[in-house]
């Protein structure tokens, strides 16, 4: 898992802290992406009381890091938001679903093919979460939500995490 963080510097997996809370919320697609985008202004705008809180927000995209830079900067993003391509980290949290035929042809008809974007051949997407990571490394919250238009709120991740503090 790699991609940039907010001053432009690029981390990997193994920089990306655990010890305290975090919030890795995993997006889907630039197909289905003014939802994504979306929700990502939303927690912006929440941003500086998820900080006061004491927490990080991180958000995963299985997109390549290039594009996950794109999204960056279209939305004026101060998180970090990292690229998992081949939806790794997606998979360990077993929210990887290959995508249907049809679905794949509706893509390649409006050049929005998986394979440029993701950068491999899975047509893989993860099913939108949100998990909010304690301190010891607990999950304390887990939204997994297949319908890719629910997402969670912003006041219920600030709620969860002041319960944490």
């Amino acid at each position: 898992m790699t991609g940039p963080h907010r001053n432009g510097d690029h981390c990997d997996r193994a920089d990306c802290p655990i010890c305290s809370p975090q919030y890795p919320n995993l997006r889907r697609s630039k197909s289905l992406q003014v939802y994504c985008n979306i929700q990502l202004r939303a927690y912006q705008s929440v941003l500086p009381q998820i900080s006061a809180l004491g927490a990080r927000l991180v958000a995963i995209s299985p997109q390549l890091p290039d594009n996950s830079l794109d999204t960056v900067n279209k939305n004026t993003l101060t998180f970090d938001v990292l690229s998992d391509v081949g939806n790794e980290v997606a998979r360990s949290y077993g929210l990887v679903y290959s995508l249907p035929d049809e679905i794949r042809a509706a893509l390649r008809s409006n050049n929005k093919a998986l394979p440029s974007i993701n950068g491999d051949e899975s047509w893989e997407l993860p099913v939108p979460a949100t998990y909010v990571i304690a301190r010891d490394r607990l999950v304390a919250l887990a939204y997994i939500e297949v319908d890719y238009r629910k997402r969670l709120e912003p006041e219920a991740l600030l709620r969860c995490l002041k319960s944490l503090s």
